[in-house]
């Protein structure tokens, strides 16, 4: 297949104008083509966080495009081109390979991201968007116990936890925002506000457990890799859907944080 097919599909997965909106919003990230490399596509590797051994793998097994949540990032305001990306651009650009990142876009879609899919999975129904869009939060169908809310989590991320909360605390309300979104003073303001009885991240700062437990939250941080290849997963689903005949395949370079 052309190149050309695989940006409108992608375009058209998101959503022109969703995409439109990330690229302003996510100012640091490119939420779409980063590299042009070949126009003949025959084979995808799908991947979490670009690196060198993602690369070499993907390279290995035939790729000639590259589609990340964490994709190439060239903001170094006032600094030289670090050794790290370098690495990287020289293997992109000497295999001409395609470099797809899509990060605003695949945390925050209504549909596809990785935050509504894991709402979804644990059974609550979507109200609303949190933290400036970025996730979401909605209820259980009723009050469950954290601790088979926490045994839902490692089985779905299979990724140890790390809970704040007693185990047979009873929730309804659900906030989830994947990744590094360990909630600042405001974003935790956001939360009391909605309601949220527990709120899903990937990390946890210092500081987090005494503020989430003076304030009544529970909190599950679930590793910020873990939580983000939720969207990468079901992109594969769809590329393979699209396109039976196109190589499709996720490299999972894991990463336990």
């Amino acid at each position: 297949m052309k190149r050309k097919q695989l940006v409108d599909f992608l375009t058209d997965y998101w959503g022109r104008d969703f995409l439109a909106k990330w690229r302003v919003k996510d100012e640091y990230m490119v939420n779409g083509l980063q590299v042009v490399g070949t126009q003949e596509v025959k084979k995808v590797a799908l991947g979490v966080s670009v690196n060198v051994d993602f690369l070499n793998h993907a390279l290995h097994q035939g790729a000639d495009t590259c589609i990340f949540h964490h994709g190439l990032n060239f903001y170094f305001p006032h600094q030289t081109m670090p050794m790290y990306l370098r690495k990287r651009l020289e293997l992109v650009l000497k295999n001409s390979l395609n470099i797809f990142g899509f990060h605003g876009a695949m945390d925050a879609h209504p549909t596809r991201g990785h935050n509504i899919l894991i709402l979804k999975k644990l059974g609550a129904k979507k109200l609303g968007p949190i933290f400036d869009d970025w996730g979401y939060y909605g209820d259980l169908e009723k009050p469950v116990r954290l601790a088979e809310i926490g045994q839902q989590c490692r089985d779905f991320f299979d990724h140890e936890i790390f809970v704040v909360g007693e185990p047979d605390k009873k929730v309804k309300r659900i906030g989830v925002v994947s990744g590094g979104a360990s909630p600042a003073r405001d974003e935790l303001a956001d939360l009391i506000e909605k309601g949220v009885e527990l709120y899903i991240s990937g990390e946890i700062k210092e500081s987090r457990p005494h503020i989430f437990s003076e304030s009544g939250l529970a909190y599950f941080a679930c590793g910020h890799y873990a939580t983000e290849k939720v969207g990468v997963l079901a992109l594969q689903k769809a590329l393979q859907k699209e396109f039976p005949k196109l190589g499709v395949e996720f490299i999972d370079i894991n990463n336990p944080l």
